[in-house]
């Protein structure tokens, strides 16, 4: 994550491992990349002062966001978790562990949030 001097952040990822990629997409002729490719577009790009811009390009205003959301997945005991910002027509995905200074970027988002659509305790 990188500041600008007007408040502006710039919300980077943690990139997978090469060796990962190359693995995951000839096991799975391709897909596989395509998929993580495709999930991570619904990720911020942008946080500034007016809103969040998706790596797709969306823009959401800040009052355009009616919830936020902690979803934890469990698989075969491995624990995933991501943090969904729903407004209409549009979710964002802030998944912590592949963002840098992922703690940071979700504490910016929540920081900028309506109070009421907070989750409780936050």
């Amino acid at each position: 994550m990188s500041a600008g001097g007007d408040g502006t952040l710039q919300v980077e990822l943690v990139a997978l491992p090469w060796w990962l990629m190359l693995v995951l997409g000839v096991l799975s002729a391709g897909v596989a990349p395509l998929a993580i490719w495709l999930a991570e577009r619904r990720w911020p790009r942008v946080i500034d002062a007016d809103g969040i811009t998706t790596r797709s390009g969306a823009r959401v205003r800040w009052h355009e966001i009616t919830r936020v959301e902690h979803v934890v997945t469990v698989v075969n005991r491995t624990r995933t978790e991501r943090w969904d910002v729903h407004a209409p027509g549009t979710t964002i995905a802030v998944v912590v562990y592949r963002l840098r200074a992922g703690r940071d970027v979700l504490d910016a988002i929540m920081r900028r949030v309506p109070p009421h659509v907070r989750p409780a305790g936050w």
